[in-house]
């Protein structure tokens, strides 16, 4: 059973090497009532089945009723519901140890939260603050209480419910199923979800995930094709281009980076350095050949308009560069800014189409910063310890966090109205920081000084209490 040792206020299991763990004969995904709130967790706001269910409801792609009109609140009791179950496992986490907090993570929350104080619809801008609650508090919670392990197992067995759910509702209900958006994606599937490229996003990134788990043996074989063939299907069926390379660049980034792994510690930085010049290489060979290129996804080198929607949006960050516009600026009804935004462009644009230009847009320089430094600092991690340690999940890590950097420069992911895929930052940083932690604590201290359990206290399980080194 792993030790927890204390070190520089920090209170944490000590990296060991995945194949211990992934051996044991308990290959059990659900073990505990709480891997049962983690799974409809996932479903809810990560995932984006069904979420926000008046989304999914509404005939069309936006200002549409719910189905029979019932005046019931989903989203705010969606979000109480989900924060209870946040506070649950916080309550276990502390009962062991100290919860590990994101003080950058937070400076952006308070950002938004702040920003109704010059925002032109103050009360909007509160309650479309209050939706980035479940993918922070959920990522900040799962990555302290599962291991790596168990989160790829749990989100495996989601995958398997949510494909199968989104291949079937086009089928039976084209009206709720499809995009209609126009412009060559009316047949495009969305599926259970509020966007096609919310689907789209999801079952890529799926893809990688749940491989990543086959390869660990972490999950059986039947749960490994059913949910990869269901993912590849609704990738496809979503019309996702920008997914699916994004998957692909990602899983050829884990074969490399497993393959320099495999060097000696004295000669890893030396073939990092010689991959980031064959990167910059690369670079400029696109660049050389960008329309030819770009021809191959199906767009072009406005990337179907995108380039003129990045102009005015700059032009309207320069103008509120300090705090920006007020967070939901997308979606608030009496906006002249946005109005003017729309009216340049010739097009009511639901968002920046870039992550970053968006962040600065909404809340400016002080919202940028901070975030911007949480995934510095993930970035730095992620390097860092594929260099100095064994720990296998740090490449999927990396290839994950790779695939949200490529994905935010043409969508927006991590502010409103697109922040399903914020968890997916937050849980990898968040499990980042605390594998860092728990590699010095044991570099440190030589793994001495066994932390005290509180008397009376139940101990996580073991999983919860170990994050697998992968």
């Amino acid at each position: 059973m792993p030790t927890i040792y204390r070190d520089h206020g920090w209170r944490g299991p000590v990296p060991a090497d995945v194949t211990s763990e992934a051996r044991t004969s308990d290959t059990r995904i659900i073990q505990s009532p709480f891997d049962v709130i983690a799974v409809l967790l996932l479903l809810f706001p990560l995932y984006g089945l069904f979420y926000p269910l008046e989304s999914y409801l509404a005939v069309g792609t936006k200002g549409g009723s719910p189905v029979g009109g019932l005046p019931f609140p989903v989203t705010p009791v969606t979000l109480l519901l989900i924060t209870a179950a946040v506070m649950l496992f916080y309550r276990k986490i502390i009962e062991t140890r100290p919860f590990n907090h994101d003080i950058l993570l937070y400076m952006f929350v308070a950002t938004a939260f702040l920003s109704f104080l010059w925002s032109p619809e103050p009360q909007f801008s509160f309650q479309r603050a209050l939706r980035l609650i479940p993918s922070i508090g959920i990522g900040l919670v799962f990555a302290q209480y599962y291991s790596t392990r168990r989160m790829v197992q749990l989100m495996s067995l989601a995958l398997l419910i949510s494909g199968p759910v989104s291949i079937l509702v086009p089928l039976f209900s084209p009206a709720y199923g499809l995009s209609n958006l126009g412009n060559g994606y009316e047949s495009a599937w969305r599926g259970a979800h509020v966007h096609k490229n919310f689907a789209g996003f999801l079952y890529s990134y799926g893809v990688v995930i749940i491989l990543f788990a086959w390869r660990w043996k972490v999950i059986p074989l039947w749960l490994a094709l059913s949910s990869v063939t269901t993912a590849l299907i609704m990738c496809l069926m979503a019309k996702s281009a920008t997914g699916i390379i994004s998957m692909v660049f990602s899983l050829i980034l884990a074969v490399v980076f497993t393959l320099v792994r495999k060097a000696p510690r004295e000669f890893r930085i030396p073939i990092l350095l010689t991959l980031l010049m064959l990167v910059v290489f690369s670079a400029l060979l696109i660049s050389i050949n960008l329309e030819f290129i770009v021809g191959l996804t199906g767009r072009d080198l406005t990337f179907t308009g995108r380039t003129q929607i990045w102009a005015s949006v700059w032009a309207e960050i320069q103008r509120q560069p300090f705090l920006g516009h007020g967070y939901g600026f997308w979606n608030m009804t009496d906006n002249p800014v946005r109005d003017m935004l729309w009216k340049n462009i010739r097009d009511t644009a639901a968002h920046s189409h870039n992550s970053w230009l968006d962040i600065c847009l909404q809340l400016g320089l002080a919202g940028f910063i901070p975030f911007l430094g949480m995934t510095l600092l993930a970035i730095w991690r992620v390097f860092k310890l594929l260099i100095v340690t064994e720990r296998r999940d740090v490449i999927m890590f990396l290839s994950l966090l790779i695939y949200l950097l490529m994905r935010s420069f043409s969508e927006v992911q991590f502010t409103d109205p697109g922040i399903f895929q914020l968890f997916w930052l937050v849980w990898i940083a968040a499990s980042l920081r605390q594998i860092d932690f728990a590699t010095v604590a044991a570099a440190k201290k030589g793994l001495r000084r066994p932390a005290e359990r509180p008397s009376g206290a139940d101990p996580l399980p073991t999983a919860a209490r170990a994050p697998l080194s992968t």
